[in-house]
């Protein structure tokens, strides 16, 4: 994939770029506001997807997991994100109190979060364990967090991704 040929940096910047850039346009520029922030939605869990499934597609039969709910996971993630953007922007009446179906999604969606980052934490530490043969709950830790902050992470993770994959640079 085209991602884990990039440079730390590089991811860091088009994540920071989309991130800031969504936050920095005003409001009354809606119709930009909003793809700029699909574009970050996208280049976020992008990156969650193309590495989590990288990782584990490498890993031998023993370590292998189906990674079709961390798929649809990423994928709702996403949806859920842009459709919050869109319907945010579209709305002029807000509602005194939250229907269930929104908040059943938003629970969804932590549930979602903490799955993918949990996917591809444990994912990676499953393929550098093979390829060193050390295992360390502490390394697992520090993963998990690294994931779950990516912005964080991709300078700390994305590195080791390339070590990990040399094939792909």
């Amino acid at each position: 994939m085209g991602v884990l040929r990039l440079d730390s940096w590089k991811v860091f910047l088009i994540m920071m770029s989309t991130i800031i850039g969504a936050s920095i346009v005003d409001d009354k520029y809606v119709l930009i506001k909003t793809t700029i922030s699909i574009i970050a939605y996208a280049a976020i869990f992008g990156w969650y997807l193309i590495v989590g499934s990288t990782i584990n597609d490498s890993l031998p039969d023993e370590d292998y997991k189906s990674d079709t709910l961390f798929k649809i996971n990423c994928v709702y993630l996403f949806a859920f994100l842009a459709m919050s953007k869109v319907m945010q922007n579209a709305s002029e009446v807000v509602e005194s109190e939250m229907p269930i179906y929104i908040m059943i999604a938003f629970g969804y969606y932590a549930f979602a979060f903490l799955y993918v980052v949990f996917f591809s934490a444990s994912s990676f530490i499953k393929a550098e364990e093979n390829q060193i043969g050390r295992k360390d709950k502490l390394k697992l830790e520090s993963v998990y967090l690294s994931f779950l902050l990516f912005i964080i992470g991709v300078w700390v993770l994305h590195p080791r991704f390339q070590q990990l994959y040399p094939k792909h640079q």
